[in-house]
């Protein structure tokens, strides 16, 4: 897959708390929906910040940690 910086906000390993690696990649809005459902995170998606794919690559810098953050409870 070539690199895309900017195509979408999530897309690409974290760290879990027991130190192994997991992949997250959110290219649309369904998947972002799904995710959000998943981990109970209904702020996120009401959140209107969030909307699109659009929205949320703009807020990069202030969802990658929340993204972390969950993914470091796994």
């Amino acid at each position: 897959m070539p690199s895309r910086e900017g195509a979408w906000a999530i897309y690409e390993p974290f760290e879990t708390k027991d130190g192994q690696q997991i992949f997250v990649g959110l290219t649309s809005d369904r998947q972002w929906r799904r995710f959000c459902e998943h981990f109970g995170r209904q702020d996120l998606l009401q959140n209107p910040a969030y909307r699109t794919n659009e929205d949320r690559v703009r807020e990069r810098p202030a969802l990658k940690p929340i993204v972390a953050a969950i993914g470091g409870a796994a």
